[in-house]
Protein backbone atom coordinates (compact mmCIF):
# COMPACT_ATOMS: atom_id res chain seq x y z
CA UNK A 1 0.00 0.00 0.00
CA UNK A 2 1.09 3.49 -0.91
CA UNK A 3 1.18 5.93 1.61
CA UNK A 4 -0.29 9.27 0.78
CA UNK A 5 1.20 12.53 2.46
CA UNK A 6 -1.85 15.17 2.11
CA UNK A 7 0.18 17.84 2.93
CA UNK A 8 3.45 17.29 0.72
CA UNK A 9 0.40 16.84 -2.09
CA UNK A 10 -0.63 20.39 -1.33
CA UNK A 11 2.26 22.12 -1.04
CA UNK A 12 3.38 20.80 -4.62
CA UNK A 13 -0.13 22.18 -5.53
CA UNK A 14 0.23 25.22 -3.85
CA UNK A 15 3.59 25.93 -5.24
CA UNK A 16 2.47 25.59 -9.09
CA UNK A 17 -0.56 27.41 -8.60
CA UNK A 18 1.86 30.29 -7.38
CA UNK A 19 3.52 29.76 -10.47
CA UNK A 20 0.61 30.27 -12.90
CA UNK A 21 -1.41 32.69 -10.45
CA UNK A 22 -1.86 35.40 -13.63
CA UNK A 23 -3.98 33.05 -15.20
CA UNK A 24 -6.48 31.89 -12.35
CA UNK A 25 -7.15 35.28 -11.22
CA UNK A 26 -10.26 35.49 -13.23
CA UNK A 27 -11.39 32.09 -11.31
CA UNK A 28 -11.62 34.62 -7.89
CA UNK A 29 -10.28 32.16 -5.66
CA UNK A 30 -10.86 33.18 -1.88
CA UNK A 31 -7.57 33.19 0.04
CA UNK A 32 -9.24 31.91 3.06
CA UNK A 33 -8.77 28.62 2.27
CA UNK A 34 -5.09 26.82 0.45
CA UNK A 35 -5.55 25.80 -2.52
CA UNK A 36 -3.46 24.47 -5.50
CA UNK A 37 -3.63 23.66 -9.05
CA UNK A 38 -2.77 20.13 -10.04
CA UNK A 39 -2.47 17.35 -13.18
CA UNK A 40 -4.60 14.42 -12.07
CA UNK A 41 -6.04 11.77 -13.42
CA UNK A 42 -9.76 10.78 -12.16
CA UNK A 43 -9.96 7.50 -11.23
CA UNK A 44 -13.05 5.37 -10.32
CA UNK A 45 -13.60 6.91 -6.41
CA UNK A 46 -11.05 9.33 -6.36
CA UNK A 47 -8.06 10.85 -8.12
CA UNK A 48 -4.37 10.75 -8.53
CA UNK A 49 -1.77 13.30 -9.23
CA UNK A 50 0.20 12.76 -12.58
CA UNK A 51 2.73 14.73 -13.43
CA UNK A 52 1.02 14.43 -17.59
CA UNK A 53 -2.27 14.07 -16.01
CA UNK A 54 -4.86 14.90 -18.51
CA UNK A 55 -6.91 17.04 -16.16
CA UNK A 56 -6.22 20.44 -14.74
CA UNK A 57 -8.08 20.46 -11.04
CA UNK A 58 -8.04 22.57 -7.88
CA UNK A 59 -6.51 20.84 -5.00
CA UNK A 60 -7.92 21.71 -1.67
CA UNK A 61 -8.03 20.18 1.45
CA UNK A 62 -10.75 18.49 3.53
CA UNK A 63 -10.77 19.50 7.15
CA UNK A 64 -12.52 17.98 9.67
CA UNK A 65 -11.86 19.26 13.43
CA UNK A 66 -8.84 21.38 12.33
CA UNK A 67 -7.03 18.50 10.61
CA UNK A 68 -6.22 17.79 7.20
CA UNK A 69 -8.30 14.30 6.65
CA UNK A 70 -8.54 14.03 2.99
CA UNK A 71 -7.43 16.41 -0.09
CA UNK A 72 -10.19 17.11 -2.76
CA UNK A 73 -9.68 17.70 -6.64
CA UNK A 74 -12.19 20.27 -8.41
CA UNK A 75 -12.12 19.79 -12.16
CA UNK A 76 -11.48 23.19 -14.28
CA UNK A 77 -12.35 20.97 -17.30
CA UNK A 78 -12.15 23.65 -20.37
CA UNK A 79 -13.90 27.04 -21.47
CA UNK A 80 -15.59 25.15 -23.59
CA UNK A 81 -16.82 22.58 -21.50
CA UNK A 82 -16.74 23.16 -17.81
CA UNK A 83 -16.94 20.43 -14.99
CA UNK A 84 -18.06 20.08 -12.12
CA UNK A 85 -16.38 16.79 -11.54
CA UNK A 86 -14.82 16.25 -7.69
CA UNK A 87 -12.88 13.60 -6.46
CA UNK A 88 -10.98 13.03 -3.29
CA UNK A 89 -7.59 11.70 -2.79
CA UNK A 90 -8.44 9.06 0.40
CA UNK A 91 -12.24 8.57 -0.35
CA UNK A 92 -12.41 9.88 3.43
CA UNK A 93 -13.90 13.80 2.27
CA UNK A 94 -17.75 14.10 2.61
CA UNK A 95 -17.60 17.71 2.55
CA UNK A 96 -15.67 21.25 2.65
CA UNK A 97 -16.55 22.92 5.29
CA UNK A 98 -17.10 20.24 7.98
CA UNK A 99 -16.44 22.13 10.50
CA UNK A 100 -18.75 24.73 9.42
CA UNK A 101 -21.40 22.55 9.51
CA UNK A 102 -20.58 21.18 12.85
CA UNK A 103 -20.07 24.47 13.98
CA UNK A 104 -23.95 25.19 12.76
CA UNK A 105 -25.22 21.88 14.36
CA UNK A 106 -24.56 22.35 18.04
CA UNK A 107 -24.74 26.25 17.69
CA UNK A 108 -28.21 25.90 16.29
CA UNK A 109 -27.41 28.45 13.47
CA UNK A 110 -28.92 28.09 10.05
CA UNK A 111 -26.24 26.43 7.26
CA UNK A 112 -25.79 27.89 4.02
CA UNK A 113 -24.53 25.51 1.50
CA UNK A 114 -22.85 26.09 -1.72
CA UNK A 115 -24.40 24.36 -5.38
CA UNK A 116 -20.78 23.69 -6.06
CA UNK A 117 -17.57 22.99 -4.90
CA UNK A 118 -15.65 26.08 -6.94
CA UNK A 119 -18.77 28.31 -5.54
CA UNK A 120 -17.66 27.51 -2.20
CA UNK A 121 -14.03 27.94 -2.70
CA UNK A 122 -14.81 31.50 -4.25
CA UNK A 123 -16.93 32.12 -0.55
CA UNK A 124 -15.40 29.95 2.01
CA UNK A 125 -16.56 31.66 5.27
CA UNK A 126 -19.52 29.54 6.77
CA UNK A 127 -20.68 27.55 4.33
CA UNK A 128 -20.26 24.14 3.04
CA UNK A 129 -20.28 22.04 0.31
CA UNK A 130 -21.08 18.46 0.06
CA UNK A 131 -18.75 16.46 -1.74
CA UNK A 132 -20.11 13.04 -1.19
CA UNK A 133 -23.66 12.64 -1.55
CA UNK A 134 -24.12 8.68 -0.51
CA UNK A 135 -23.64 9.86 3.36
CA UNK A 136 -25.37 13.60 2.97
CA UNK A 137 -28.39 12.87 5.06
CA UNK A 138 -25.89 11.88 8.04
CA UNK A 139 -23.63 14.75 7.82
CA UNK A 140 -26.64 17.09 7.44
CA UNK A 141 -28.60 15.39 10.26
CA UNK A 142 -29.29 17.81 13.48
CA UNK A 143 -29.22 20.98 11.63
CA UNK A 144 -32.21 23.22 12.29
CA UNK A 145 -32.17 25.36 8.63
CA UNK A 146 -30.24 24.25 5.69
CA UNK A 147 -30.06 27.29 2.78
CA UNK A 148 -29.22 26.20 -0.68
CA UNK A 149 -27.82 28.37 -3.23
CA UNK A 150 -30.41 27.21 -5.69
CA UNK A 151 -33.78 24.69 -6.31
CA UNK A 152 -31.54 22.14 -7.30
CA UNK A 153 -29.47 21.85 -4.96
CA UNK A 154 -32.36 22.20 -2.28
CA UNK A 155 -33.87 19.21 -3.72
CA UNK A 156 -30.77 17.47 -4.06
CA UNK A 157 -30.48 17.63 0.15
CA UNK A 158 -34.35 16.53 0.61
CA UNK A 159 -33.60 13.89 -1.35
CA UNK A 160 -30.73 12.92 0.63
CA UNK A 161 -33.17 13.10 3.78
CA UNK A 162 -35.58 10.84 2.00
CA UNK A 163 -33.50 7.77 2.24
CA UNK A 164 -33.82 5.99 5.88
CA UNK A 165 -30.71 5.37 7.81
CA UNK A 166 -30.25 1.67 8.49
CA UNK A 167 -30.53 0.68 11.74
CA UNK A 168 -28.09 -1.94 13.12
CA UNK A 169 -29.21 -4.89 14.82
CA UNK A 170 -28.90 -4.39 19.28
CA UNK A 171 -28.16 -6.93 21.16
CA UNK A 172 -27.35 -6.91 24.57
CA UNK A 173 -24.24 -9.37 25.61
CA UNK A 174 -24.67 -11.65 28.45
Amino acid sequence: MVSVNLHDELWRAMQFARAVEPQLRELELSNRVQWGLARVEFIEGGYVPRVDGPSMALIVPVVEFGDTIDLAAIDLGTAELPSKRVATRLGLGSALGLDVIDRCRWEGRSLRLAADALRWLRAPVDVACILDWRVAGFRLAGLGKIVCETVELGERVETAFAHPIKLPLIAVAS
